[in-house]
């Protein structure tokens, strides 16, 4: 959507549009609670990445956000594809959803 396309679901399934010419980029059926896409792609049409993830922030957000020990373990076991040697301080990054599960609140007070 933040490069000028409309994207609609219906309970048929998804289709994803191009806001200047409206042709159709992308569209596929509803299979459960998933919309897999079948592109549409001339030859002449290409696709820019603007933000390139490093593979431990994927990891640390497919699986739930663990805690960079157990996210290194991981890595370093090769369960999680090619083993790659891995402190538990390489994967430190930034996350803010792993930030704010882990934030201490105040409890209430009650009168």
């Amino acid at each position: 959507m933040d490069d000028n396309c409309d994207v609609y679901f219906s309970r048929n399934g998804c289709l994803v549009q191009d806001q200047v010419s409206e042709k159709v980029i992308a569209k596929g059926p509803k299979v459960g609670r998933l919309f897999p896409l079948h592109f549409f792609i001339p030859h002449c049409l290409s696709f820019a990445c603007t933000i390139v993830q490093n593979k431990n922030e994927v990891w640390n957000k497919h699986l739930g956000h663990p805690n960079s020990i157990v996210l290194s373990w991981l890595l370093n076991s090769g369960l999680l594809g090619n083993k790659t040697q891995f402190s538990s301080h390489d994967v430190v990054f930034y996350c803010s959803t792993c930030k704010l599960g882990k934030s201490k609140t105040l409890s209430f007070s009650f009168p």
